[in-house]
């Protein structure tokens, strides 16, 4: 599967953005093409029963699934994304285009929706995304970039292995 990643935002001012203060959602900016190669290494792992303690991939409250999660990547056109991850046992835990289409539609969430410091995150991301490319939305919850992946660019906080 070859997916062709577009330039929707330049990630100097994507990084200088500071993250909205908030105890309800986490963060975490991911560059794409780094996270696919970690999706396929972890299939690798796990299909040559290699130790899991070199795993760059975790899951948030479920079975960890790099197969899926890359199935679900297919449509996915942005080479940076951001994942939101909701607070609680069940997360919500979705990785979202960085496009001004989709930033805008996250930041114009209703309270109940999204929490609304992270809508005032989204709204400051769609001011610098650009729309050429599809938006997206994909569940992560059971493939997350756990601390030890270089696909991580910045995040308010790390996901150990489980």
């Amino acid at each position: 599967m070859m997916i062709e990643l577009k330039h929707t935002v330049p990630v100097k001012e994507l990084l200088s953005i500071p993250f909205s203060k908030t105890e309800e959602t986490s963060f975490f900016l991911v560059d794409i093409k780094s996270y696919l190669e970690d999706l396929k290494r972890e299939i690798k792992l796990y299909e040559n029963n290699e130790d899991w303690h070199k795993d760059h991939i975790t899951s948030v409250w479920a079975s960890t699934n790099p197969e899926e999660a890359l199935k679900q990547m297919k449509n996915f056109q942005s080479e940076y994304g951001l994942i939101m991850l909701g607070d609680g046992m069940d997360p919500e835990c979705y990785l979202h285009t960085l496009t001004k289409t989709e930033m805008q539609a996250m930041a114009e969430l209703k309270p109940w929706e999204l929490d609304s410091k992270a809508s005032e995150y989204c709204a400051k991301l769609a001011k610098i995304c650009l729309d050429n490319a599809d938006s997206d939305c994909v569940d992560v919850q059971e493939a997350m970039p756990s601390k030890y992946s270089p696909s991580v660019l910045k995040s308010d906080i790390q996901l150990d292995l489980c």
